[in-house]
């Protein structure tokens, strides 16, 4: 006989041991099913919501030359927000965490004809 047999049947332990070894394995029961639970799937992790996207470009000049320091503006054409950025050396220019939406594109420098997109849509992520 293993010992939870042998406890069991002893005369005035009986009830004790026996109580005690339920209870420990009711403990094991509840242990595997949390463990269960987290290894299967129960419980799902938490996934950010990404509500921002971004809007990058590159300012060029009619001769594909680099355009530096030029002004570049993005407008919601449904809540008239404004976003601005300057091209960097390159040229190049990003405006983050825009929200999503539809946008005028103004790109514009002294000494050269102003660009405007209309219809720039952002998306998340």
């Amino acid at each position: 006989m293993n010992q939870v047999e042998t406890c069991c049947n002893e005369g005035e332990m009986k009830g004790q041991m026996c109580k005690i070894n339920r209870i420990r394995l009711a403990k094991l029961a509840l242990l595997a099913a949390v463990v269960g639970l987290l290894t299967f799937g129960g419980v799902k992790p938490v996934e950010a919501q990404v509500l921002y996207g971004v809007i990058t470009g590159q300012v060029q000049d009619p001769s594909g030359a680099a355009v530096p320091g030029a002004d570049v503006t993005a407008v919601n054409v449904a809540t008239n927000l404004t976003l601005t950025a300057v091209t960097n050396d390159v040229g190049n220019y990003t405006i983050r965490n825009v929200p999503v939406g539809t946008y005028r594109l103004r790109v514009s420098l002294p000494g050269f004809k102003e660009y405007v997109a209309e219809n720039v849509i952002v998306t998340a992520g």
